[in-house]
């Protein structure tokens, strides 16, 4: 599995994706802290090469063929974590991906308000040559308290509106995720038991359970020789 961003100190970062033809996913991932976890970091230099990304192809297809067949056949899932905007960062991951997952805060209005761009911007690129099997992964709501009105909401909203778009899983507002995040530890390293961990354990489980069912669907079946599932987020 490759996750980027990731550790912001390492000399290779998403960077070179973009400016150096000679980087690939494959070359410029790492193994991370965890087993069969690899990442490609990135830092706020990212930020600098974003006004050379924002017109001409390169806005789009930059990282078209950096997947290698090599990273490929190692992978078996790759997650592009995306930033919240819909520049060409998130164009790239869109164009390369298989799927998208789109996370929703709970109590955040502008987000669910977002969903519209997302979903076109999406439809857009799913209706050209350039990834004409992109599709929806679902919708992931995050930072649910359900002890506010807010986060019950929104909940409601989306479950009226979007009911098949939206995913079983949940991810709550846990206090572990944070302090996880400030021991630059992953939320099962610092607490398994923790409801944080119980719930990214849920979505990973429903997300492999989903992705499987549609191979199946496909008529691709399910076995080792599949290839690798990406995934913008």
């Amino acid at each position: 599995m490759v996750l980027f961003p990731g550790d912001p100190y390492n000399a290779k970062t998403a960077i070179d994706l973009f400016k150096n033809e000679a980087s690939m996913f494959d070359n410029v991932s790492q193994p991370s802290k965890v087993k069969n976890v690899w990442i490609i970091p990135t830092n706020l230099e990212m930020m600098h090469i974003k006004g050379e990304l924002s017109s001409g192809m390169r806005s789009v297809v930059a990282l078209r063929n950096k997947f290698s067949e090599a990273a490929q056949k190692e992978f078996d899932y790759v997650l592009i974590d995306c930033p919240p905007d819909l520049g060409a960062f998130m164009n790239n991951a869109l164009v390369i991906s298989n799927y998208y997952l789109v996370p929703v805060a709970a109590e955040d209005k502008f987000g669910l308000k977002g969903l519209t761009d997302i979903f076109k911007m999406a439809n857009e690129i799913g209706a050209t040559a350039l990834n004409p099997n992109l599709k929806l992964l679902g919708i992931l709501i995050t930072l649910f308290d359900s002890r506010t009105s807010n986060s019950k909401r929104m909940e409601e909203l989306l479950r009226k509106q979007l009911p098949d778009k939206l995913l079983k899983t949940t991810i709550n507002r846990n206090t572990d995720l944070s302090q996880a995040n400030t021991k630059d530890k992953t939320v099962f390293q610092h607490d398994r038991r923790a409801q944080g961990a119980i719930d990214y354990l849920a979505l990973a489980t429903e997300v492999i359970e989903n992705v499987e069912e549609r191979r199946i669907d496909g008529g691709l079946g399910v076995d080792a020789g599949q290839p690798t599932e990406t995934a913008a987020v």
